[in-house]
């Protein structure tokens, strides 16, 4: 499998060019002019904020996933990053289960007052960081 990753903010011009990609002739054109045809192990994932420039025509072609921040939490991923990292690298445990599960007792009982000392105590107010950032970013 080839995959192509766009990432960014998505625009109303760019995004129905995807059209000629989502239908069954597969040609990317690109802005300069250039058409690239993908192959049937070739597949396109858009990593966008969110698809108010889109059309219903494009939205209907694409398989969608939407996945809140507040739906998962920052937990999932320091988990994931943890168990990933020191327990299955090359098949050796750099760690032991009971030492993730240390760091990750870690995390629970410190991260949680420290952000909110970061937005209150820092900034004054919840809110007033000069680029507001979200609990994911900061961990």
């Amino acid at each position: 499998m080839k995959w192509i990753v766009f990432d960014g903010p998505v625009d109303a011009i760019w995004i129905e060019d995807m059209n000629s990609v989502l239908d069954d002739s597969m040609l990317l054109c690109l802005g300069n002019g250039e058409r690239i045809k993908l192959n049937l192990s070739m597949r396109i994932m858009i990593e966008c904020e969110d698809l108010i420039h889109a059309s219903l025509a494009t939205v209907s072609r694409a398989g969608i996933i939407w996945v809140p921040e507040e739906t998962i939490g920052w937990k999932v991923y320091i988990e994931s990053f943890l168990r990933n990292t020191f327990l299955n690298r090359t098949q050796k445990k750099l760690f032991t289960a009971e030492c993730v599960t240390y760091i990750l007792d870690l995390f629970n009982n410190y991260y949680p007052p420290l952000i909110n000392w970061y937005r209150n105590k820092v900034f004054g107010v919840e809110g007033a960081e000069p680029i507001p950032t979200t609990e994911m970013q900061q961990i």
